[in-house]
């Protein structure tokens, strides 16, 4: 599992997410869960201002999810959010390996946009229709980051891009640590990538992950 953040704020899109693989095997005793690695890169650019990030199988096929996500971003050109979800959807139907869920976020038209399309769903869905809201979109192992965000009113209105940054890494260092003292294997990591995007660029503002090296 993964945990996936996607914030919207007045002028920038930042998104984050943990670099945690976890694996299931048998042995003599049963199935057990353990960590494959934390370096797992899981966002990925489309352009210069778009970018789709996923969680669920790590390794649909017996290929690693993130090799199949960068050879798909490489293979599309969308001008729109909604191009490249639909490409996406396209390409991982024609090659037909079952698809993870994916988060997408970007700008169309100068509008950012937030688009989700869970493993399970046909359609994908604009997180905010209302294009003069703003907020958090998460996906994945995100309970403990959803009772976090529900603790108080969060004014995304009011926030700045190393305030958004900050709050991301708080979500995944908290989700993170919390799990530590929880059963079962831990899900998430410390370690993560946070991607900050405006209508004309984006950056890495923090790359944990090894694959696919730096914009």
């Amino acid at each position: 599992m993964t945990l996936l953040l996607h914030i919207k704020i007045p002028g920038a899109l930042i998104l984050a997410s943990d670099c945690r693989v976890t694996g299931r095997k048998k042995d003599r005793y049963g199935k057990i869960n353990y960590v494959v690695t934390d370096s797992e890169q899981k966002t990925f650019p489309i352009g210069r201002n778009m970018a789709v990030s996923y969680c669920g199988n790590a390794d649909p096929n017996g290929l690693p999810a993130s090799f199949l996500l960068g050879k798909a971003v490489s293979s599309i050109h969308p001008s729109t959010v909604q191009e490249a979800a639909a490409s996406m959807q396209e390409w991982f139907s024609d090659s037909h390996i079952p698809r993870p869920s994916l988060l997408f976020s970007g700008y169309s038209a100068q509008e950012p946009m937030v688009l989700s399309l869970p493993s399970d769903a046909d359609q994908f869905k604009d997180q905010y229709p209302d294009k003069n809201v703003y907020g958090i979109t998460t996906m994945g192992d995100n309970r403990i980051a959803e009772a976090l965000i529900h603790c108080g009113p969060v004014d995304f209105h009011q926030l700045r891009i190393s305030d958004a940054v900050s709050f991301s890494e708080l979500l995944i260092k908290t989700t993170a640590g919390l799990q530590r003292i929880e059963s079962g294997i831990q899900t998430v990591s410390e370690a993560c990538d946070i991607l900050v995007m405006t209508a004309s660029d984006l950056r890495w503002v923090r790359h944990d992950s090894e694959m696919f090296g730096q914009l």
